[in-house]
């Protein structure tokens, strides 16, 4: 829920912040699906960021999170 509104408030790090915690969250919890949707949510995210060396990093990261799901 966080994520939404602060993804809606243009604060995207924060946003990119708390979808990538849920998405940690719900692997810890074996909900796969949903970590997927979460760390999709948080690559979309970045992709409307600027295109940075950090935010590439980021996206590999989440992408590397999703290839062990």
């Amino acid at each position: 829920m966080l994520a939404y509104h602060y993804s809606r408030g243009d604060n995207l790090e924060k946003a990119y912040q708390y979808l990538k915690l849920s998405g940690d969250k719900a692997t810890r919890n074996y909900a796969s699906f949903e970590a997927i949707n979460f760390y999709q949510g948080a690559i979309d995210l970045l992709k409307r960021g600027p295109d940075t060396d950090e935010n590439r990093r980021k996206g590999i990261d989440i992408r590397l999170l999703m290839s062990t799901r």
